[in-house]
């Protein structure tokens, strides 16, 4: 499943670099509700504070696979 692979993916870089993040919307709706992604949702839904933002769009450049995301 691709979007769990991102949120896999996400996580791994927010761990790596101490980035706070909650799940947001239809993702925590469909955690809480389906025990997983709601079936029929197509997108990922996260949160953070705009200084965790920050933190996370330079980590993405320097911590992500580059020929699968961009």
């Amino acid at each position: 499943m691709v979007l769990l692979e991102m949120l896999l993916e996400i996580d791994r870089v927010c761990k790596e670099n101490d980035i706070s993040y909650c799940l947001s919307m239809g993702t925590m709706l469909g955690a809480v509700r389906h025990g997983g992604f709601i079936p029929w949702d197509d997108d990922l839904d996260i949160a953070m504070m705009r200084p965790e933002y920050e933190k996370f769009k330079e980590a993405c450049k320097r911590d992500l696979d580059h020929s699968r995301f961009f």
